[in-house]
């Protein structure tokens, strides 16, 4: 499903379930799965006779010192004549979709959805042309959070008025969804 609301399901992966040894405690950061991928690992892992524990932090962040610098690029907008309508008209459907399904809120760490939602680009992630954001839209609200103060400011000037940029990371959002 589009902006990784569909479960992840490799029967083949499952399958290696069975190769552990009774009872194993797999570790897993939840962050880098959308919800119903988690909840579909977490009961597979479970009927195999597994625990399946949320790390609060990325292993590979924690163990690799020497890491180079990520490039972050400063963010960009993307032409309206390739993004076929403006931001504000896609926010816009996503809280008419809001209002026919009896919410208050939309949320996502999945930067591809909020890129597009927002008609911006940037260089986060190799090869893909993405800024690493979370976002929530409310029924008259939208919250970016991004890393960096200054990329922030930058960002201000490319979304609608009626959206506040945060520069506290994917978890910057969760103090405006509660």
């Amino acid at each position: 499903e589009a902006c990784g609301l569909g479960v992840l399901d490799h029967a083949e992966d499952a399958q290696a379930l069975d190769d552990l040894s009774p009872k194993a405690r797999i570790a897993a950061w939840p962050h880098q799965f959308p919800v119903k991928s988690w909840e579909h690992w977490e009961d597979i892992t479970n009927k195999a006779g597994h625990a399946l524990v949320k790390l609060p932090t990325h292993p590979v962040d924690e163990l690799w010192k020497n890491r180079p610098p990520r490039k972050n690029p400063d963010p960009r907008a993307h032409d309206l004549e390739l993004a076929g309508q403006s931001s504000a008209n896609k926010l816009g459907q996503i809280r008419s979709w809001l209002d026919e399904h009896g919410l208050d809120g939309f949320v996502t760490t999945d930067a591809t959805c909020t890129c597009w939602l927002m008609n911006i680009r940037g260089s986060d992630l190799p090869h893909t042309p993405v800024i690493k954001s979370a976002l929530l839209v409310t029924r008259n609200h939208a919250f970016i959070s991004i890393d960096g103060d200054e990329r922030a400011a930058k960002l201000r000037d490319l979304v609608p008025d009626d959206c506040t940029i945060l520069a506290q990371g994917l978890s910057g959002i969760i103090p405006h969804a509660e």
